[in-house]
């Protein structure tokens, strides 16, 4: 798995939109940073092309510890078998089968020290710092 943990962790959530029409997600962080933490880091994750997601967990503070994005959808699959097999029922007939077809998507888990966990399948992921943007594709 590929980590981004040196771009969002240690970020506390501040807001996290869904946009279902438009396959959108994104989660606003804020963080300190600088020799005595003292400086206010905005960063914006923005994930487009949405096929499925889930979040948990959530709580009044919500601190990332880290992103990861797995090298393909098996490895996905695996690490959320689980969840997949007790939701497989509450999906759309085919969407599961459709997203484990669809090579041009890719799988994050977002991991949380405290507060808000869970995955997002997507085409693509942006993240913004402080008016840097960059894309990072696979």
């Amino acid at each position: 798995m590929t980590s981004y943990s040196w771009q969002v962790g240690d970020g506390i959530v501040q807001k996290l939109e869904v946009d279902f029409s438009a396959k959108r997600t994104a989660i606003y962080l804020t963080r300190w940073v600088g020799p005595t933490a003292e400086e206010e880091e905005k960063i914006t994750i923005l994930f487009t092309g949405v096929a499925l997601q889930n979040f948990k967990d959530f709580s009044t503070f919500n601190l990332f510890s880290d992103m990861e994005e797995a090298t393909d959808a098996k490895e996905f699959w695996h690490l959320y078998s689980d969840w997949l097999e007790r939701n497989k029922n509450y999906q759309s007939r085919g969407v599961l089968e459709n997203i484990a077809a669809d090579t041009s998507l890719r799988y994050f888990s977002v991991e949380a020290s405290h507060g808000v966990d869970g995955f997002i399948i997507c085409k693509d992921l942006l993240i913004s710092t402080q008016g840097k943007s960059r894309y990072y594709h696979s």
